[in-house]
């Protein structure tokens, strides 16, 4: 069954979707930090209240239209406080150069949000964030330099009937593709189909975790448990998704229903 008109192009603007990613970023990050032990959250009251202020701020401003008032401070401050989040990471990790690029989608986001809202040219700046995280991911599926991921593999295995060594041989082959696809959505022809391309596998990889992880018995439980990583990797769908509608999709147009003024979503 068709969708009306209206929704149809509703879901094919590129703001749209670059505020679901950037919501779920903000609300996933959020969840991740709550559900998180003392142990692991080491931060002084006041600096918690800072992040979760802005975190609470960023979501304030994209969902709700009428109190998107200051939305460049609010994104930004947002952007800000999620690159902090990612450097504690970072730090505690050893500064791992893969995950650094990898997380470039992770703090970006809310800024090409920003941008698209605000009339800028903004998907050039997403193409190289996209293709950085696509190049970060794809270093740990081909296992440099420190051997694949456990995680991953688990993720395969659970969610596909093949064996560890048929796992690492589907990573490999992923982390080819996650390579050739970040350096074609650099480009103008060959990255239509690129985008495309890192869209689909971006949000496979998001509902991986729950679904890989989901327990029959506690099925609740663990959903809700693994939704936020779900949540923050949103955007290694739908960014390249809203860059796509932005670059190549030409929208219906209808005498009939002129095309409005007003905000997106």
């Amino acid at each position: 069954m068709n969708l009306p008109l209206l929704q149809r192009d509703l879901i094919r603007k590129p703001i749209v979707w670059l505020r679901v990613a950037s919501l779920g970023l903000l609300l996933g990050t959020a969840l991740l930090l709550l559900g998180q032990s003392r142990a692991a959250w080491e931060l002084p009251i006041w600096m918690q209240i800072v992040v979760y202020g802005s975190l609470l701020s960023g979501m304030v401003g994209i969902m709700a239209q009428k109190w998107a008032k200051w939305l460049s401070v609010r994104m930004a401050l947002a952007s800000a406080t999620l690159l902090c989040l990612a450097v504690m990471g970072w730090w505690s990790r050893g500064f791992p150069w893969a995950l650094v690029i990898e997380h470039t989608l992770f703090w970006t986001t809310p800024i090409w949000l920003w941008m698209a809202i605000s009339g800028k040219n903004w998907t050039v700046g997403a193409r190289v964030a996209t293709a950085l995280t696509f190049i970060g991911h794809g270093t740990y599926a081909l296992g440099f330099p420190f051997g694949v991921p456990d995680g991953f593999t688990e993720m395969t295995t659970r969610i596909l009937p093949i064996s560890h060594a048929a796992a690492l041989d589907f990573l490999f082959v992923a982390g080819v593709l996650d390579m050739v696809v970040a350096l074609a959505i650099l480009f103008p022809k060959a990255g239509k189909y690129a985008l495309l391309y890192a869209a689909a596998w971006g949000l496979i990889t998001a509902f991986a975790r729950p679904v890989s992880y989901i327990e029959w018995s506690d099925w609740a439980g663990t959903t809700f448990r693994w939704s936020p990583e779900m949540l923050i990797r949103l955007t290694h769908g739908l960014t390249p998704l809203a860059i796509y509608l932005a670059e190549f999709y030409q929208p219906e147009t209808s005498v009939s229903q002129p095309q409005s003024t007003q905000g997106d979503f």
